[in-house]
Parts: C-alpha cells; structure tokens; sequence
C-alpha cells in the first residue's frame, strides 16, 4: 500500500502564514475615484498562469476597464482558500482540484474562467535516475494529497508502468520547495514549473517528461466567492475583460519580444530565463482565457476514479461561464 508522507519546508510555509497573516488583517473591495481595488491570490512571480496579471498591468489592460490589483503571493492553496472564505481576497487562482474539495465541504465558491488548461510544468528527477522504471521504491514530491500536481503526477507514473504503491509520495508544497527537496536528495523525482526546472537542469539534475508528456488537465481557475461575484458583477465582468485581453497579447507571437523585456524587468529574473519560459508558454499553448463544464470535468472524473469525491457532483454547480461571457461581448 501506498505510503503519504506530510512534510513541509519551513521556509515556504512560513512565508505562507506571514503573507496569511498580513491578508487577514482584512481589506473588502474598495472604490476610489471610480476604480475597483481587488486583492488577488497567485502563486509567485515566475509562474506563467500569474504573468497575464502582471502584463495586464503593465499594458494597462485592467486600468482601462477601472481596475486596480494588488497581487499576493501564496504558494499554499489552503492558505488562499483559508484568506479567500475570510473574506481577504476577492479572487483566487486555486487549481481545480482544489475548489472541487472546497465546494465538497461546504465552500460556495465558483470557477468563473480557466486560465491554464494544460501543465505548464516538466518532469525532474535526480542525476542517478535514467528512467521512470529507476524511481520504484523512490521518493516523489507533490505539493498535497489533493492538489493538481498530485494527480498529474500518478497518472504521468501510471503511463510509465509504475503502479500505486511503486512509489512513495511526499506532500512537500510548491514547486521551489519542491525543487529543494530535490536538491538536498529528499526526493528523487517531482513535477516543476518550467523555470525551476531550468534552474534543475543547470545544478545537473534531469528532465523525464515535458509538458506534452502529461494529461491535459484544468490547471489554472478563477475562482471566487458565489455571494461576492453576485454582488460585484460588473467590477468581475471587468476583471475578467482584462484579463481576457491580457491573455489574447501575450499568446500573440508578436508581442514576445515586449513581452519577454516587461516580465523580466517586473518579476527581475534574467531575460534569457524569461525568454525560454515565454516560449514554452507560446509553444505548448499552455495559457488561453476559456471555461466550460468540460473543461472542469476532467478533474472531477479523475477525482471519482481515485475515490476523493464522494456522491452525486454535478460539474454546473461550480462553473459560471456567464461572467466571461459577457466580458466578452
């Protein structure tokens, strides 16, 4: 039988709690001069599905439509659920499986667009590992039981001939954690974005399996509260339009090159490094503004298949295509 080891790297999950902390202080969706003020939940600087924030900003996209963000990073989807029901964040960019569970135990939040529809991440391993058969009996990272990255990364091992039980899953946090622990030899294989993943290539660990390697799957959600986004629909249909429009500029190849200098500047991470994710990003069409039921239902089928959603779950009750709809009329 399987066995799941909880761990956590201080350092990550100590930042957590402070940027936590800071958010349950408490600020509700303000207006000055016009302008709508939402606190939004991303999980750092250098992850693609947080870059449409940033270039709307940048471009002025949000500005346009009267809108002012203030972005807070949390690598931790407990802890952006935890802000998020306490009324600290309007928006989160939680992945599916993690508002799936939320709504489960009584969340009322909806998905109200997908931003990232597919993995942007690879798969990394240690320099004594040449192939998926090398990781039997090994330790293998995931951020938490239920999580995205969990269930792309038993369905990438289930594809590789490894079965439940051939392995050993650690619950290690988000993907800097995840590439430490693999650094200091905790574990010996874990999906990571893809700038961690370079950063893994260059201290000579090795790469197994690339984006096209794993399962399509609804990574990247917008997700906010039912009563919240009933009570500020226009201020959400405006969020979503820009962001929409952010997302259209950045897939355009056209805009590479400003869009490569902006983000490098922004998030003060190599150029070169910004540029090789940047064209990961556009290659493997990783990013697009959509949702539909779907789209969601991928990850509600995985989840009924492992046996962690329980009775009848109906994917409508947690998709609200309107809001984007409109944005985009």
């Amino acid at each position: 039988m399987k066995r799941i080891v909880s761990r956590k790297v201080v350092i990550s999950g100590l930042l957590g709690i402070a940027l936590t902390g800071f958010l349950l202080g408490g600020t509700q969706l303000l207006w000055a001069q016009g302008v709508a003020k939402l606190n939004v939940a991303t999980f750092g600087e250098n992850v693609i599905e947080s870059w449409p924030q940033f270039i709307g900003q940048l471009k002025g996209f949000f500005q346009k439509e009267g809108i002012e963000i203030k972005a807070f990073f949390i690598g931790a989807e407990s802890q952006q659920l935890q802000a998020q029901l306490g009324g600290s964040l309007d928006i989160t960019t939680m992945g599916s499986v993690g508002v799936i569970n939320a709504v489960q135990k009584g969340a009322d939040l909806i998905i109200v667009g997908a931003v990232v529809t597919r993995p942007p991440e690879v798969f990394m391993v240690a320099s004594d590992i040449s192939s998926f058969a090398d990781l039997k009996g090994k330790p293998i990272a995931i951020s938490e039981l239920l999580s995205n990255d969990a269930y792309v990364t038993r369905k990438l091992l289930e594809s590789k001939g490894l079965k439940v039980g051939d392995y050993t899953l650690l619950q290690i946090g988000f993907s800097n954690a995840r590439l430490a622990a693999l650094k200091v030899g905790a574990v010996k294989g874990t999906i990571l974005i893809f700038i961690a993943a370079q950063q893994a290539l260059e201290a000579g660990f090795k790469q197994l399996a690339d984006a096209n390697d794993l399962i399509d799957f609804p990574w990247n959600m917008i997700n906010v509260k039912r009563d919240w986004a009933q009570k500020n629909r226009t201020v959400l249909v405006r969020y979503l339009r820009g962001l929409d429009r952010s997302i259209a500029w950045m897939t355009d190849p056209r805009n590479a090159e400003e869009g490569i200098k902006l983000l490098a500047e922004r998030t003060k991470t190599s150029e070169p490094l910004i540029s090789k994710t940047y064209q990961f990003m556009l290659s493997s069409k990783v990013l697009q503004a959509t949702l539909s039921e779907k789209v969601v239902e991928k990850a509600v089928d995985f989840m009924r298949e492992r046996g962690d959603l329980k009775g009848n779950f109906e994917v409508k009750r947690i998709v609200d295509p309107s809001y984007l709809v409109e944005a985009r009329r």
